[in-house]
């Protein structure tokens, strides 16, 4: 996938990006984009590195500590699996919808 960085950086370049007005994790960091710049570094990033899922889901559950549940939308319920290995409170918190 090294190829094709390239080419999707120069896609980016071109690509209007607007300040982020929602939390957003990245899939390289498991933490938040934070201006435009920083999408597009860490878009063109997550093609080769491997996805940080358990920073992320880290990440998001100490943001939403009030929460009262969390909702997996699609088929199956791989994310709610994988949470239970993470955070068993988010775990018991959340609802698939499929």
């Amino acid at each position: 996938m090294a190829e094709a960085v390239p080419k999707l950086v120069e896609m980016l370049e071109k690509t209007t990006i607007l300040q982020p007005t929602i939390y957003v994790l990245s899939n390289v960091t498991g933490e938040y984009f934070h201006s435009p710049t920083h999408i597009r570094d860490l878009l063109a990033r997550q093609i080769v590195e491997p996805v940080k899922w358990e920073q992320q889901m880290d990440e998001a559950t100490k943001l939403m500590h009030c929460i009262s549940g969390y909702i997996e939308t699609g088929p199956g319920k791989q994310l709610k699996a994988m949470m239970r290995r993470i955070n068993q409170d988010a775990w018991s918190k959340m609802t698939v919808l499929d």
